[in-house]
């Protein structure tokens, strides 16, 4: 296994970059650029650095930020109250850039999609048939929205199924619960309410991350809501 290799799995076992140094005999900016490699690589994501940065030395960066007004690396260090590395501070600074975080937000939300619109479809074709399933299975207002959207579509999609979104998911499976909640884990299947709402959820982040100019992007917290999200949905 190569040292990259070894900082990978560290990083993933839930060691932060300094303890992985320390276990690697080797600097933290070294960890720092062999996790950059591995972002690259499409192992590991930017924001999965950013926030293995402690919390309160992420806190007490945006405090020095906001106060002092403050924007270069070392004019933030001299300002900190504790010992803390400048490497971390250097990589904050960088991945507090709103365009990683919107980048890996919206890579969750459309794996959670394609996971959702694929998984959707395959229960109701089990359950009503291949001919059947899209008039059976998809509430009637739906049917007519993703049908209007295929038709003022330029280069439309082969099916209209091709037009769903969260809200339409949302409705598919409130209509056909009792079939979903069979197959669903039982964390998910026992809590339909909640289920039903973070779909609803997931729809106002993504509409955040689709419309950036309007200055409303994602919070921290929305974020981890859909990491949360997505590691749940990749075990159906």
């Amino acid at each position: 296994m190569g040292r990259r290799e070894e900082a990978e799995e560290l990083f993933k076992n839930g060691y932060s970059p300094e303890e992985i140094s320390q276990k690697m005999g080797v600097s933290l900016g070294t960890v720092v650029s062999y996790l950059y490699t591995k972002v690259g690589e499409g192992k590991i994501r930017h924001s999965d650095i950013l926030f293995s940065i402690e919390k309160d030395i992420r806190d007490e960066i945006e405090q020095i930020i906001n106060t002092k007004g403050a924007t270069h690396w070392f004019d933030i260090y001299k300002e900190f109250d504790k010992r803390v590395s400048p490497t971390y501070i250097k990589t904050y600074i960088e991945l507090r850039k709103p365009t990683f975080l919107l980048k890996d937000t919206y890579a969750l939300i459309v794996e959670i999609e394609l996971k959702l619109h694929e998984y959707i479809r395959d229960i109701l074709v089990d359950e009503y048939g291949e001919e059947d399933w899209w008039f059976r299975g998809v509430p009637e207002n739906v049917r007519s929205e993703c049908e209007d959207a295929k038709n003022n579509d330029s280069n439309p999609a082969e099916h209209p199924y091709s037009y769903t979104n969260f809200i339409h998911f949302k409705d598919i499976l409130d209509r056909n619960w009792s079939i979903f909640s069979k197959k669903l884990l039982s964390n998910i299947s026992s809590n339909r309410e909640k289920f039903l709402e973070d779909l609803v959820v997931l729809n106002r982040i993504l509409n955040k991350v689709m419309y950036p100019l309007r200055g409303n992007l994602p919070t921290e917290e929305e974020f981890e809501f859909v990491k949360r999200f997505h590691r749940e949905i990749k075990k159906i």
